[in-house]
């Protein structure tokens, strides 16, 4: 509870995003007890999920791993919008495997992946993993905890967006009443 305080706390100032989501990958890799946690974020229109945080990796190709839309366990949670668990990935069939993605898994060494979406409304923003090197089947309190750590992360990148947007509707404005002048 203390570790969703504060992370509830940090969206409230909201300075550094990239800080902010950075810390949050980090508190839930620590409360899971999982080998591996990260977050992947929508990359494109076509909803690709690239990782952009992760806890506990030790390959390089991995943190910074590209899963195309409809592909992976990225693509259940993405469709389903629920937590989605496998106990072993390499034997998951609801969904169809991308070689390159099996292989940076591999290489990882990952086994188990629980992943929960990052969604506000109606929009997919992204997913938050925890994966272990090993069969692991995940209990109702660990998905309850890492979809807490979803929620928040959905928050900040949503905040994130909306003050860009204004930021950009501002310089928008300011330029149009300029050449108003």
């Amino acid at each position: 509870l203390e570790a969703l305080f504060s992370t509830a706390r940090e969206l409230v100032r909201l300075q550094d995003v990239s800080d902010v989501l950075r810390r949050l990958v980090d508190r839930a890799h620590a409360l899971m007890g999982t080998d591996v946690t990260y977050l992947s974020e929508v990359d494109n229109p076509r909803g690709d999920l690239r990782v952009r945080y992760s806890a506990g990796t030790v390959t390089p190709e991995f943190r910074d791993l590209l899963v195309p839309a409809g592909f992976g366990l990225a693509s259940l949670v993405a469709s389903t919008r629920e937590p989605v668990w496998v106990r072993q990935y390499a034997r998951m069939a609801d969904a169809p495997h991308d070689p390159a993605i099996d292989v940076a898994v591999d290489r990882e060494g990952l086994v188990s992946f629980l992943g929960v979406p990052l969604a506000v409304g109606d929009e997919v923003l992204g997913a938050l993993f925890a994966c272990n090197r090993f069969a692991h089947d995940f209990t109702p309190d660990q998905v309850l905890l890492l979809s807490a750590f979803a929620d928040h992360a959905a928050a900040v990148l949503h905040s994130a967006r909306v003050l860009a947007e204004s930021a950009a509707a501002r310089a928008h404005a300011e330029t149009a009443y300029r050449e108003l002048e």
